[in-house]
């Protein structure tokens, strides 16, 4: 095939049916001539944003300039219907929405998981902010030189961390995982700069990543939620691992549609366990593996198909814990002030509940998951609740 089309790998392949979202609440007035604007410099920048997808009888197509990137505007209260209305990928593999009200509003790019990650959509969504704030400060945007279809990652796997055996296989599948749709709750956790502050000298005191330390806190919140239970139990914490700068050279963000690793870490927890004890054994099975990338234990799409059993049951024993690091504060726009970020999904895999945490602007966010169909309202408020508790123990006491 041509560089213009290829067939998507098994690793992309089945994430076909998965198109999250990352968005931006914002305060003050959108001018959206110039933010369609920006979208559009943009989609001519990014060819994943221009592309499509079609199927044949070895496998799934992307297929460069067959595409239609969609600019949708409407109220704020019709921004969900929007953004998560009808989707085909033979048509669109990128949607920017607008939903305003009187006071500001909320926007969100939302693409195709097949050629985008987490770190690829929102370097493409700071893209287009970065551009509008260009844009109406009249100031002309740099076109840059277009970036191509991203590389299948199997091929960047199997050349930069030699791991074409752990990598799935065939290289061309008509594999995509299904997984049945229901209402996903996204609570979002904020600390405060202070609460933030504190946590990370925390980490730093004792020799944990903040990531770690989360792990920690769900991992021990889940399994004091099942209260009955007693005696220890065993969990799975699948913990996001961004593989771009830790080989040589580095892969940039849109280089490829993923080069992320979902590494499992199994271990015990007891009932009211310590939860730093479970953070450092969650950190010590993840340094392992990054130390010999044969050790790590699954691609991103592993965790979409558990095989995992426990004495807690799949929903409360599992957890998924992504970390997009500190995002970068965009200068705000003239009568506009960008009051925070967030992810957003529409289907969730049996990975139940699961988390994204990023800060932004000195505030430490915690983006919960939880399936409609297994927790309740009254069971996502007390586990937040107490998650964010322990965040705020740590950060203001230490250990």
């Amino acid at each position: 095939m041509s560089l213009a089309q290829r067939y998507l790998d098994d690793m992309e392949a089945r994430l076909i049916r998965y198109a999250p979202a990352f968005g931006a609440e914002y305060r003050g007035v959108l001018d959206e001539s110039a933010y369609a604007q920006a979208f559009d410099v943009v989609c001519r920048h990014y060819a994943a944003t221009r592309a499509a997808i079609s199927r044949d009888r070895r496998g799934y197509v992307l297929i460069g300039e067959r595409g239609q990137p969609e600019f949708v505007s409407v109220g704020r209260d019709q921004f969900e219907s929007a953004l998560w209305g009808s989707w085909d990928n033979s048509v669109a593999l990128a949607r920017l929405v607008v939903g305003s009200d009187a006071d500001g509003g909320i926007t969100a790019l939302r693409m195709s998981h097949a050629v985008v990650d987490g770190r690829a959509l929102n370097t493409i969504m700071y893209e287009v902010w970065s551009t509008y704030v260009d844009l109406v400060a009249g100031r002309k945007p740099v076109q840059a030189a277009p970036v191509p279809l991203p590389t299948p990652p199997f091929d960047l796997l199997s050349q930069r961390l030699q791991i074409a055996n752990r990598a799935p296989s065939p290289q061309v599948s008509t594999a995509a995982i299904h997984v049945d749709s229901c209402e996903i709750v996204q609570p979002l956790l904020r600390l405060t700069a202070a609460e933030t502050s504190g946590l990370v000298d925390t980490a730093k005191s004792v020799g944990l990543s903040v990531h770690s330390i989360l792990c920690g806190s769900v991992l021990t919140a889940q399994r004091d939620f099942a209260e009955d239970l007693n005696g220890s139990a065993r969990m799975f914490c699948w913990a996001a691992v961004d593989l771009r700068d830790r080989v040589s050279p580095p892969v940039s963000a849109t280089e490829t549609s993923m080069f992320v690793t979902m590494h499992r870490a199994d271990v015990e927890v007891d009932r009211a366990d310590d939860m730093m004890r479970v953070a450092k054994l969650v950190a010590d099975q993840v340094d392992e593996a990054l130390a010999d990338p044969r050790k790590l234990s699954a691609d991103m799409s592993g965790m979409l198909e558990l095989d995992t059993e426990s004495r807690l049951g799949q929903q409360l024993a599992n957890t998924g814990v992504s970390n997009y690091g500190r995002l970068a504060v965009i200068p705000n726009a003239e009568g506009l002030q960008i009051a925070n970020f967030r992810t957003m999904v529409n289907v969730y895999p049996p990975v139940s509940p699961g988390y994204s945490v990023y800060t932004y602007g000195g505030r430490l966010n915690l983006q919960c998951r939880f399936r409609s169909d297994t927790f309740s309202s009254s069971q996502i408020d007390r586990l937040t609740t107490d998650i964010v508790t322990r965040l705020r123990t740590i950060a203001g006491h230490g250990v």
